[in-house]
């Protein structure tokens, strides 16, 4: 397990503890759950951004189980793994009931998570999450790095490469085509050419070379790479474009290449530098903010923007991005600003007993809430990348000091 380092004892603390709050313990095993409140369910996109700072805590047997269980209801047709496995069905009765639950204490115990789990496949919005498959390969490469433990990639080797085939069907000229609301940005209704899955998948492809029950050959991954770079870099800013059509910019893709080696060296100074001069970085002095500019409202879900949420995947700032800036911030060198975020990051979490799921765009940067939606506190995939950043700050400085 990690121990926390320099000043962030109050962080490591509330991120560990709301990771290994979170973790249920079923029949079939140990899983982690999203947060305690209305995503107290076992979402796969949570659970995978959660995994490494699972590992970092030692819970090697959560990550494990977690990932058995997707493969174990992954759709026979197409190698689907499900968006959210929960007792409670469909997804959003978790939301309602827990609601409903603070006016009737008696719906809580319709709350409790029971085996047999139901997996859903699709969203309100009727739509699969098209990056659950990805993020699930990334997950078990990460734990195979992390323990060494082989025998369970090759025990489930046949349902990984099923899972890969998943975008065979979604391809078109070596890109993924996506449809609306189906990322992580899922109030959002991007479809087309994204960079978020179309980087992730080109990350997981290039680790894929050379295990032949994939198939995946080195000229493959690098057309891949290069199609990723016509299609979405913008000389103008030094970014990658979120979407190949328009001018949206959003920070998980960037932080994504960056924290992944997608781009390396000079590239890599280059793109870093670009990112801390653009406001998805600079605006209000703290990056977190996922999309600038922001969405066309006829682009938000309905849903959404009927629980107050219309500026979910723009304007709010995400705890696991401050955190992965954090992250990259480190592995770039600049160690002052990572500390800069992490001291912020700090005060907030003391200030609200809870590291929480999304907060203000303003300052002083609340937990955001509205009349009917209240940012998850103890929020899994947050703590589980604070903890990544904790962990990467504590090693490298280590190694003694870094030029800022």
């Amino acid at each position: 397990m990690i121990q926390p380092t320099g000043c962030y004892e109050q962080l490591f603390r509330h991120a560990s503890e709301a990771l290994l709050g979170n973790i249920v313990q079923l029949v079939s095993g140990p899983h982690v759950a999203a947060g305690r409140g209305h995503f107290a369910g076992l979402w796969t996109r949570d659970f995978c951004f959660a995994a490494r700072g699972l590992l970092d805590l030692g819970r090697e047997d959560v990550v494990a189980n977690h990932l058995s269980t997707l493969l174990r209801h992954q759709r026979a047709w197409d190698g689907l793994v499900p968006r959210l496995m929960d007792s409670v069905s469909p997804g959003y009765m978790r939301v309602v009931l827990h609601r409903a639950s603070r006016y009737v204490p008696r719906f809580s115990r319709r709350l409790e998570m029971v085996e047999p789990l139901i997996a859903e496949y699709r969203s309100e919005n009727g739509t699969e999450a098209v990056d659950s498959n990805i993020l699930l390969l990334s997950t078990a490469l990460a734990y195979v790095d992390r323990t060494g433990n082989t025998a369970w990639w090759e025990r489930h080797e046949p349902a990984l490469v099923h899972a890969y085939r998943y975008y065979d069907r979604l391809t078109r000229d070596e890109l993924i085509v996506q449809p609306a609301f189906s990322d992580w940005q899922d109030s959002v209704s991007r479809a087309g050419k994204a960079f978020y899955v179309n980087l992730l998948y080109s990350l997981v492809t290039e680790r894929l070379v050379g295990r032949a029950a994939f198939a995946v050959d080195a000229h493959r991954a690098a057309r891949l790479r290069s199609k990723l770079e016509q299609t979405f870099f913008d000389s103008e800013t030094g970014l990658y474009r979120s979407l190949e059509a328009g001018r949206h910019f959003s920070l998980e893709g960037v932080l994504l290449a960056l924290d992944g080696a997608w781009v390396t060296g000079a590239d890599a100074v280059a793109l870093y530098r670009a990112l801390t001069q653009h406001p998805l970085w600079s605006r209000h002095g703290m990056p977190g903010t996922c999309t600038v500019p922001d969405y066309p409202r006829r682009w938000i879900s309905a849903q959404t923007a009927l629980v107050g949420l219309r500026h979910y995947h723009d304007r709010l700032r995400w705890s696991w991005l401050i955190a992965l800036a954090a992250k990259v911030a480190t592995k770039l060198g600049d160690v002052a600003e990572a500390r800069r975020i992490l001291g912020q990051l700090e005060a907030w979490v003391i200030r609200d007993g809870a590291l929480c799921e999304v907060y203000s765009s303003e300052p002083p940067h609340q937990p955001w809430r509205s009349r009917w939606f209240a940012s998850e506190r103890h929020f899994s995939w947050g703590a589980g990348v604070t903890l990544e950043a904790l962990t990467t700050l504590s090693r490298l400085t280590a190694r003694g000091p870094l030029q800022n």
